[in-house]
C-alpha cells in the first residue's frame, strides 16, 4: 500500500548519502506531495505515537503487524505531518487514512517522510528500505487509480525512471 495517493514520486530515496541525516545517510523515503495530502497506513497494525517528534515534526507511529508471507512485525514512521487523525493504541488497517502530509519539524519542503525499522519496537538504529514493500505491493491508496503518478524522482541526476 502506498502510504499517499497525491505524490509525485520518491524525492529522496533511502540510503542516500548526506550530512542532513544523522547516520549520515536517508534513513527512510520521501514522497513529495503538497501540504494537506492524505496520508494512509501502509499495512495494518496499532498506532504507537501520533505526535510531535522534534527532527520528525508531527509523526505517527505504527507498530505493522507481520505479514502473511511471513515478513516480522516492523515499525514504521510517517512524518512532518499536519495532522494525525488516529489515537496511542488504536488498531489500523492498510489504507486508513492516519494524518494529513506538511513540512513539520526538520524539512525543507512540504513531503511525506516514511521511514521502516524491524521488530516490535521503535528507535532500534537499524532501518530498513521500504522499496522492495512498496514495489512488491504497489497498489493505489484507496481513492486513487492513476498508477501513471507512481515513478521514483531522482533528484540527483534530475532523471524520473519508471519503477
Amino acid at each position: 500500500m502506498w502510504p499517499t495517493s497525491d505524490h509525485i514520486g520518491i524525492t529522496t530515496p533511502y540510503g542516500k548519502p548526506g550530512a542532513w541525516w544523522a547516520t549520515g545517510e536517508h534513513g527512510g523515503a520521501d514522497f513529495g506531495c503538497p501540504t494537506g495530502s492524505p496520508v494512509y497506513a501502509m499495512w495494518s497494525g496499532q498506532v504507537l505515537s501520533p505526535t510531535w517528534g522534534s527532527a520528525y515534526g508531527t509523526q505517527c507511529v505504527i507498530r505493522h503487524d507481520p505479514l502473511p508471507d511471513g515478513t516480522p512485525s516492523r515499525c514504521a514512521v510517517y512524518a512532518h505531518l499536519l495532522t494525525t487523525s488516529v489515537d496511542v493504541g488504536q488498531r489500523v488497517t492498510a489504507g486508513q487514512h492516519i494524518g494529513t502530509s506538511d513540512n513539520t519539524g526538520n524539512s525543507s519542503g512540504a513531503h511525506l517522510h516514511v521511514e521502516v525499522q524491524p521488530g516490535p519496537g521503535w528507535q532500534s538504529g537499524t532501518y530498513i528500505d521500504p522499496q522492495p514493500w512498496l514495489d512488491a505491493g504497489a497498489e493505489p491508496a484507496p481513492e486513487d487509480t492513476d498508477m501513471a503518478r507512481f515513478v521514483y524522482v531522482d533528484q540527483v541526476v534530475g532523471r524520473t525512471i519508471a519503477p
